[in-house]
């Protein structure tokens, strides 16, 4: 599922299915691929979840406008997607 708003301005929502207990990472990336920011990282039961991502990286600073990307890892599957950030 993509994120939205997109762009965002405030926070964005990343929602996310998940089929059988997994563990499920989800990563922000800055447009030099620089990791920013580990939102989750946890195991999961099934169902439906989201996260919402508020522009600041792990030590809590808000990044600047740009292209950011968010990398949604399971077990069996990588799904990567751009976000725009606007301020």
């Amino acid at each position: 599922f993509p994120n939205y708003p997109n762009p965002f301005n405030c926070e964005t929502v990343i929602n996310f299915h998940v089929p059988r207990y997994e563990r499920i990472v989800i990563e922000i990336f800055n447009i030099d691929g620089e990791l920013l920011s580990r939102p989750v990282n946890d195991y999961f039961h099934p169902g439906h979840y989201n996260v919402r991502w508020r522009g600041r990286n792990s030590f809590g600073v808000s990044v600047p406008s740009g292209i950011y990307f968010y990398r949604l890892q399971t077990s069996y599957s990588s799904i990567t997607r751009r976000m725009i950030y606007l301020k």
